[in-house]
């Protein structure tokens, strides 16, 4: 059976042909329909503070990257990280197959600071008017709270990782060094990300 793995702002997926992902999002809806469409596949999806199902303690990227080492199988797996997540991806790449970036974080300076902002003070709204994306009015909800109850835990992790628009990360030195494949994929009209940090790699 292979194993899937999704963490957002990252994924992760471990065993033999698996895949695996890193994002910050909340992937409560990625596992379901992975659960519903590729039943021989195993799932394993932390997700940041406040965005989903899992609990962690965890307060700074390294102590995230060693919960989620610490969770996987002792096996070679696929390694997906979008956003966020491909921060926490690159410090596995040891533990990975080959690795996948979903507009990737670290890989430039320029980050959308009031997304930022706005997640971290719990303004779902605001947030999501970033994204295009529609999401109903007791989800928002739900995630507002999440955030709020996890809104140290997420200032935190968001102070070590940038200010004030700017990362202050980079994935770019580990990337070049990783020893198995490395694929980035960035979306033209990403308005946190910028595109243009593909012409770093």
């Amino acid at each position: 059976a292979e194993i899937l793995a999704y963490a957002a702002i990252a994924g992760l997926t471990a065993g033999m042909g698996c895949n695996d992902f890193f994002s910050g999002r909340s992937l409560d809806c990625l596992r379901h329909d992975h659960q519903r469409k590729v039943p021989s596949c195993f799932l394993y999806a932390p997700d940041l503070p406040g965005h989903g199902e899992t609990i962690s303690s965890a307060a700074t990227l390294a102590d995230m990257v060693q919960a989620i080492a610490a969770s996987l199988p002792a096996v070679k797996f696929h390694l997906l990280g979008h956003s966020f997540g491909a921060l926490v991806a690159a410090r596995l790449a040891d533990r990975a197959l080959s690795l996948t970036l979903l507009s990737p974080a670290g890989c430039g300076e320029e980050v959308n600071g009031e997304f930022l902002g706005a997640m971290l003070g719990a303004r779902v709204d605001h947030a999501l008017s970033f994204l295009g994306e529609s999401v109903p009015p007791e989800a928002q909800a739900s995630l507002a709270e999440h955030l709020a109850a996890h809104g140290a835990q997420l200032k935190a992790i968001a102070g070590e990782f940038a200010a004030d628009g700017r990362q202050k990360l980079s994935i770019l030195a580990a990337l070049k060094a990783a020893s198995v494949p490395v694929r980035a994929v960035f979306m033209r009209d990403d308005a946190v990300i910028p595109a243009q940090h593909a012409l770093s790699l």
